[in-house]
């Protein structure tokens, strides 16, 4: 009896067909002498032809008392000028009888001088024979001829601790080939080729349409790390491994950053630094990290005489990222106060004198911003006294010694006064109070009486000018003979 996956028995050419299948051939008392299963052919014959096939799977013959045959392609290849050429199987090849056992990967039993197997890959994952054993990895006995065949160094041997020793290209067991040359090579050392039929990719092996998946026990499984961003830290693992092994793979973050987890592709795997799994695909994974974002407190006070902001933020006090720049902004109420500096409060050092300071965020800190009056309600000047300041519709000189003279101009000894503006532009004029003899104040216009004079002091009119901060400027003589100018600011309301 005989069973083939394409075929029982092959007369003639089987080209370009593969198979993957389970068959079990079990059998007790047969009439035949033997029982043949094979993943294409159980017999082919004189002059039968077996090119560009393939079989998957898993090939089981059992027959207690007669012989068991059992082959990758074919069970018994006999026959002149027969032909097996550029195949491929990875069945998993069991044999059992008492009588004669007998497991070849490409094919049991190749008998006649001419019969030909020849450029073909053994890359079953193992063989098994029980009872009566006769094995190779290409082809269990041969009386024919065998030329530049190839097998899987690793192929599993019938015999605990059993070793092959018949290696050769020309050989029953074949030229070794193993896991990664099978896997970075997918035309097998140009055993199949585009040219011949095959479709060929690397990682993979040779098929006929497509390429054929690598089955577990000859992929190799490539595993890459990597760091996201690189400057974040620093992976390790990478690898080239086994079907059902464990990798490991690890994540080290650089300094200024943390490990947030591993991912593949847009998929989360894992927030363990060390992440252990087991391997039946290749994969990249990535290590993401992120930055470690450092928050300091920057605080805002202001001192009396004006308001305080830290530009673009709601309140005086905030939680800023390290490295952030931020500018802080003082107010002053004008016109009544002025701003002077900025101060540290743990330091108490000056830290800006402009009222809008921009610095970068590198520790805690709380800035006061400090303001000054800038008049009060009676200023003194070389005698005088000048109020109300601020002043709102009159400003007013006395004489401070009080004295009862008529005219409080001669009394005061007051030639001229003049107003100006922040920006020195003069608003009033230049006021004569008194004839002046060789020294004008200005070139401008004088006037003779512009005041209103009452016992002791003088009034100025200055409900037209604008609010704001003023200079006044006071021109006096009389009282030494000498010529006195006096400058003080007032501020109009």
């Amino acid at each position: 009896m005989w069973a083939g996956g394409i075929s029982g028995t092959n007369n003639g050419q089987i080209i370009g067909c593969w198979t993957d299948l389970t068959m079990n051939i079990n059998a007790s008392n047969t009439v035949y002498v033997y029982s043949i299963g094979a993943g294409i052919v159980g017999l082919s014959t004189q002059g039968s032809i077996i090119r560009n096939c393939y079989s998957m799977g898993s090939i089981t013959v059992n027959v207690p008392n007669d012989g068991a045959y059992a082959g990758g392609i074919a069970g018994y290849h006999v026959g002149d000028n027969g032909l097996i050429a550029n195949c491929w199987s990875t069945t998993l090849v069991k044999s059992i009888s008492t009588s004669s056992a007998r497991s070849g990967g490409i094919v049991a039993i190749s008998s006649n001088a001419s019969a030909l197997v020849t450029d073909c890959a053994a890359l079953n994952p193992g063989l098994i024979c029980e009872g009566n054993m006769v094995f190779g990895r290409v082809a269990a006995s041969n009386t024919g001829i065998l030329t530049n065949n190839i097998a899987f160094d690793e192929m599993a041997h019938p015999q605990e601790n059993g070793t092959w020793e018949n290696i050769g290209a020309n050989q029953l067991d074949g030229a070794d080939i193993n896991k990664l040359e099978i896997n970075l090579d997918g035309a097998l050392g140009d055993l199949f080729t585009a040219g011949n039929g095959w479709v060929i990719e690397n990682g993979k092996l040779p098929g006929i349409g497509q390429p054929v998946e690598m089955p577990p026990h000859l992929a190799l499984y490539f595993i890459t790390t990597e760091a996201n961003p690189e400057e974040g830290g620093e992976v390790s693992g990478d690898g080239i491994f086994d079907y059902g092994e464990n990798a490991i793979v690890t994540a080290f973050a650089n300094d200024g950053y943390y490990f947030v987890n591993w991912t593949e592709g847009d998929v989360h795997v894992s927030t363990d630094e060390e992440y252990t799994f087991e391997v039946t695909s290749s994969r990249n994974l990535v290590a993401n990290f992120e930055p470690i974002i450092i928050y300091y407190t920057v605080t805002v006070i202001a001192g009396t005489g004006g308001t305080v902001e830290i530009v673009g933020y709601d309140t005086l006090s905030e939680l800023i990222e390290e490295g952030t720049s931020v500018t802080v902004k003082a107010t002053a109420n004008a016109p009544t106060y002025d701003f002077i500096e900025w101060t540290d409060t743990v330091t108490g050092e000056t830290i800006s004198s402009l009222p809008v300071y921009s610095f970068t965020v590198s520790e805690d800190v709380t800035l006061v911003a400090h303001f000054e009056s800038v008049g009060i309600n009676e200023i003194g000047i070389s005698g005088y006294t000048i109020y109300p300041n601020p002043a709102e519709n009159e400003l007013r000189i006395r004489n401070s010694w009080q004295s009862q003279a008529t005219n409080p101009s001669d009394e005061l000894g007051i030639e001229g006064i003049e107003i100006y503006d922040v920006f020195g532009r003069n608003v009033v004029g230049a006021y004569r109070i008194r004839p002046l003899t060789d020294r004008p104040l200005t070139d401008r216009p004088l006037t003779d009486r512009p005041l209103t004079d009452s016992q002791n002091e003088i009034v100025i009119d200055i409900s037209n000018l604008p609010a704001g901060v003023y200079m006044i400027r006071i021109i006096e003589s009389g009282r030494d003979a000498a010529r006195h100018v006096s400058t003080q600011r007032f501020v109009k309301k």
